[in-house]
């Protein structure tokens, strides 16, 4: 599948959609960098489902602004759970990728007591026991384009726990790097998390001055705004697990709610800048129809139009999907990554990462 597919923009319009990369385990959670020009580098989850052990991070790459994809090379590939990605792309050329990863993964029979499957050896499998596993994040830096890596450095945040970054690496106009980390705090309720933005003023050498985003939020992204303000979009935790967005005037030092974006269980977002000024939403889609979707605000995230959304992909047949992380390269493409478990249109794709390409001029600045 390379084009020809309808995106709903108000309007049914052309579209491309191009699978990325495919197979079992192969494409969950991608973050896309655009290092200038048609240039895009992604990093995707491969070697295992949405959990599991064999789980590593790869990267693949395109030189035509997504038209076509690299073969997927690993980057990281520990003996454990190596997951949940950010990544970024520098002035001076240098990738940072941070990641977690999470032990806990204990051999058990595949069977049960009195089947073939209990008595041998062979059907071991590994399975996750949350209460038995830590997470820990670490961060690393490429200058040759992910074809090598600096030794990997772990990454914490003083007085929480299970820290996890998220989605894209953005370099400020001072050479600041800002990076979405979320944790819980030591001794504190299981599963509510506090989100923050950590920096690195040395090209990603070293991480701290940490300043928080919000309690019960989570993966968060961030885009500069022309007026120089800061907007985010982040994860609230469950039961709502909607996407909220914030504003910074001070450098994310402090944070104004602009009130929730999406509904339950849409989530995670990233934000791109249009070319005429307006913000460009993308979010996955836990309710039917199960995807990706897109919001378009015209006044820099006080509103959205929510009447207008796009439907980048309504076809995914689980809620495991989505996590979309767009890019607008300089011709105004704009290029979206996104992932599904299965198609229930395209039953031959199975878990696959894919991009769609839009023309921003087909994004309206009025509804139908």
């Amino acid at each position: 599948m390379t084009s020809g597919a309808a995106v709903r923009v108000f309007r049914e319009v052309e579209a491309e959609r191009i699978v990325v990369a495919q197979g079992p385990g192969c494409g969950y959670f991608p973050v896309v960098v655009n290092p200038g020009g048609d240039e895009l580098i992604a990093v995707i989850r491969g070697g295992a489902g949405h959990i599991g052990v064999g789980g590593r991070l790869d990267l693949v790459r395109s030189e035509d602004g997504g038209k076509t994809w690299s073969t997927p090379r690993t980057a990281v590939g520990t003996s454990q759970d190596d997951r949940n990605p950010a990544l970024g792309w520098t002035a001076g050329g240098s990738l940072i990728l941070a990641y977690g990863s999470l032990t806990g993964y204990y051999k058990a029979y595949a069977g049960h007591k009195g089947t073939p499957d209990y008595q041998f050896s062979d059907h071991l499998t590994d399975v996750w026991v949350p209460e038995l596993s830590a997470f820990t994040c670490f961060f690393a830096i490429s200058r040759d384009r992910g074809e090598s890596w600096s030794p990997p450095k772990e990454l914490a945040l003083a007085g929480y726990e299970n820290v996890s970054p998220y989605g894209r690496i953005v370099e400020m106009p001072d050479r600041t790097l800002w990076m979405n980390v979320y944790g819980t705090k030591k001794g504190g309720p299981e599963g509510k998390y506090e989100a923050f933005v950590i920096r690195s003023r040395d090209g990603g050498e070293s991480w701290g001055d940490p300043s928080l985003i919000g309690k019960g939020l989570n993966e968060t992204s961030f885009l500069l705004l022309p007026d120089e303000r800061i907007l985010s979009a982040a994860r609230s935790d469950a039961p709502e697990e909607a996407v909220h967005a914030l504003v910074s005037s001070d450098g994310g030092y402090a944070w104004e709610s602009l009130g929730k974006v999406t509904e339950t269980l849409e989530h995670p977002a990233d934000l791109a800048l249009l070319g005429d000024g307006r913000v460009f939403l993308v979010y996955g889609s836990r309710n039917f129809p199960y995807g990706a979707r897109a919001l378009v605000s015209e006044d820099r995230g006080e509103t959205w139009k929510r009447q207008s959304t796009i439907l980048l992909a309504d076809d995914a047949d689980s809620r495991d999907c989505g996590y979309p992380s767009a890019v607008r390269l300089e011709d105004g493409t704009l290029v979206t990554v996104l992932y599904m478990e299965g198609s229930c249109r395209h039953l031959d794709l199975g878990t696959h990462c894919a991009a769609v390409r839009l023309r921003e001029d087909l994004i309206q600045a009025r509804p139908c």
